[in-house]
């Protein structure tokens, strides 16, 4: 009986001790601000067309972004934030050269708690750098299973507007994004063919 109860009180106190040596848990607010930033465009369509006119992107301008792709972060998160900008600022000057450039617009959609929100993002001439101001979604409970959902068409003056990708960002890099504390670049290259090669989004405690 007294071995026993040593063991007990061993255990507990071992059980205790671990349970110290560990970082605390990061508290993680209710609700938040989600803004949605930028986006990165690759240099052609899936097939190696020219966003806009008859031609087809360089041979070496998609080894090259396919090269650097190679080198980012599967998901971009918060922890390898400064090396997916490194490789997002690389991507750009590899396609700086791409004449044919797309005109982005579309939506980006909130789902959470089983409902949805969307907001317009305007249209912007001829850049595979895409930027928004204002296109924020406030007071947003920070729960699972919530998804960001952006879609991008390129702009067609004549005839209908032809898709970039179609991308989702989960709970889990809504997180990083907050926990990072600036905007994040979320990769989202294998939901959209390489057309749509990152999306950048800020997410602030409100």
């Amino acid at each position: 009986m007294i071995v026993q109860k040593i063991h007990t009180v061993a255990l507990a106190l071992l059980t205790a001790l671990l349970s110290g040596c560990g970082p605390a848990p990061q508290r993680l607010p209710d609700r938040v601000n989600i803004a949605l930033i930028d986006a990165t465009i690759g240099p052609g369509t899936a097939q190696g067309k020219a966003w806009d006119g008859p031609g087809t992107v360089p041979i070496a301008a998609l080894q090259e972004v396919s090269r650097l792709l190679a080198t980012a972060p599967m998901r971009g998160k918060a922890e390898e934030a400064a090396k997916t900008g490194a490789v997002i600022a690389e991507i750009t000057a590899a396609i700086a050269n791409v004449l044919a450039r797309p005109d982005p617009r579309g939506q980006v959609e909130l789902l959470v708690g089983g409902a949805s929100r969307r907001l317009p993002l305007p249209e912007r001439r001829d850049t595979l750098r895409p930027t928004w101001q204002g296109v924020s979604f406030d007071q947003i409970p920070l729960v699972e299973g919530m998804r960001l959902r952006i879609q991008l068409f390129d702009a067609d003056d004549i005839g209908s507007d032809d898709p970039i990708g179609t991308a989702e960002l989960t709970h889990e890099d809504i997180v990083a994004a907050l926990t990072h504390e600036q905007v994040v670049q979320i990769r989202v290259d294998q939901q959209t063919q390489g057309q749509l090669l990152f999306v950048g989004i800020s997410v602030a405690e409100r």
